[in-house]
């Protein structure tokens, strides 16, 4: 079933000129476009410049490699035009690195 991945970043520290440097709060929303109501989805998101991640609202799946992800059991039903959120904290291997993931999809069923 078609889905939507969009993204939003917020740094947690500035330098003293005002420009983010990290760590940050990466914040994704998976959207059903689809017809029907979903029983569950799997996500591809990665981070090039990425040190550490903890990741909230989803589970990993190391068993397909380090960028997999899947729904949980509380959001893993999303009805058509609805929408799932997750986070991420993430640290980057340079304070200019950019911290949105590239590249990334998703798929629901």
């Amino acid at each position: 079933m078609p889905c939507a991945l969009s993204f939003t970043a917020t740094s947690l520290a500035f330098d003293v000129e005002g420009n983010p440097v990290g760590p940050y709060w990466v914040y994704g929303t998976i959207t059903n476009t689809a017809p029907t109501t979903s029983i569950w989805w799997v996500v591809y998101i990665s981070f090039p410049h990425m040190l550490n991640l903890i990741a909230w609202d989803l589970h990993g799946m190391p068993m397909y490699g380090d960028d997999w992800y899947s729904a949980t059991d509380y959001n893993k039903a999303i009805p058509p035009g609805g929408s799932a959120t997750f986070r991420f904290l993430i640290t980057m291997d340079s304070w200019t690195a950019d911290p949105m993931p590239d590249p990334y999809f998703c798929s629901i069923s």
